[in-house]
């Protein structure tokens, strides 16, 4: 019995055993190999998704981003002194609904805060397509004659053929100075027509575009001021012109009144610069209740 159990244990302390281990080792390396294939597979292949799993990819090169994501107006939109933050970007298209008029004066941050901010529309603009200075009413003056015959601080002298207002008394509010000579005058769109073509006239029907470029109905629309002013300003907005400072407030009111009875957007720069100011020097400001928009 003794010698068997040398026999055996001798067997085990020769070259088998290593090759039993080798086998044992080899074993062990196969189902690993295996393990890491599956793993592979399931991953490369996998059987099952969460429905709602957020993507936490970073956008590519190239890609476009969230309206939200827009730069912010910076310091230079700001009235001078301001540490407003900017409100964000409105990410709605140009609303086509008239705002509701007040029904009394209100104040002019209120009608503002109403207005959306927006991206101005770039291209496509031609003057043409607001036929200014027509005669809507068929009266026999243009729109032209018909401001200066309102704005005249005594009765406007008329030509002797037509309807053209040749003297008069005009002042111009954009910079204070007195007028006599209607040559001398220009009408101005205080929203001026490029700047209204970018906030939202670019998508009116012609005939909307033509009744905003000859609108009498609000006095608030067509200024006559002097030439020089008029060109000065060109169809810049608040935040890169304004007229004489006594007159800032009272254009800023008018301003808004134009957009909001429009329906006209205002861009961060312009909404930021028109904030800060009713904010500052014009807090206060009233607007009064205009008529629906022709």
């Amino acid at each position: 019995m003794s010698r068997r159990r040398a026999l055996i244990d001798r067997f085990y302390a020769t070259a088998h055993w290593p090759l039993r281990k080798q086998l044992a080792v080899a074993g062990v390396a196969v189902v690993s190999v295996a393990a890491i294939v599956g793993a592979t597979i399931r991953q490369d292949h996998p059987t099952t998704r969460p429905l709602s799993a957020p993507s936490t990819s970073a956008p590519t090169a190239g890609s476009e981003t969230s309206a939200s994501a827009e730069e912010p107006a910076t310091s230079n939109d700001l009235a001078p002194g301001s540490t407003s933050t900017p409100l964000p970007a409105s990410t709605s298209s140009t609303s086509t609904l008239p705002m509701k008029s007040p029904t009394a004066a209100v104040e002019a941050l209120a009608v503002l805060a109403q207005i959306p901010i927006e991206r101005e529309h770039r291209g496509g603009y031609e003057r043409d397509l607001f036929a200014v200075w027509s005669d809507l009413d068929d009266d026999g003056c243009d729109t032209r004659s018909e401001v200066l015959f309102e704005e005249s601080l005594t009765f406007a002298q008329v030509d002797t053929i037509g309807c053209q207002p040749v003297a008069g008394d005009w002042l111009s509010s954009y910079d204070g100075i007195l007028v006599l000579d209607a040559s001398q005058i220009d009408i101005d769109h205080v929203v001026a027509l490029k700047e209204a073509w970018d906030s939202g006239a670019w998508a009116w029907q012609p005939d909307r575009r033509i009744a905003y470029a000859n609108d009498v109905s609000d006095a608030r629309t067509l200024a006559a001021v002097t030439a020089e002013s008029n060109r000065s300003k060109g169809d810049a907005d608040p935040s890169n012109w304004l007229p004489a400072d006594d007159y800032i407030c009272q254009y800023l009111s008018n301003w808004v009144a134009i957009k909001a009875r429009w329906s006209l957007s205002m861009d961060e720069s312009e909404h930021g610069r028109v904030r800060n100011l009713l904010r500052g020097d014009c807090a206060g400001t009233l607007i009064e209740p205009w008529s629906p928009a022709p």
